[in-house]
């Protein structure tokens, strides 16, 4: 296995800002889901598409509706 230590910044929201803080973030090995977490208990499931474009996933929004 090799490991990266590559640093790739990335926009998760766009003109605003969410409102609980993003304390964690993990992308998945295949690069193709970021999942982040939040201090209150939530977690948000995004996909990433070409060009690293990110968007919410279909499980957030599952999710949301739990």
């Amino acid at each position: 296995m090799t490991t990266s230590n590559l640093v790739v910044p990335m926009v998760l929201w766009g003109k605003t800002a969410p409102t609980h803080c993003v304390a964690s973030v993990l992308m998945t090995r295949d690069q193709q889901r970021v999942v982040t977490g939040c201090n209150d208990g939530q977690i948000c499931v995004w996909d990433v598409g070409d060009n690293y474009k990110v968007k919410p996933s279909a499980a957030t929004r599952r999710l949301r509706r739990s």
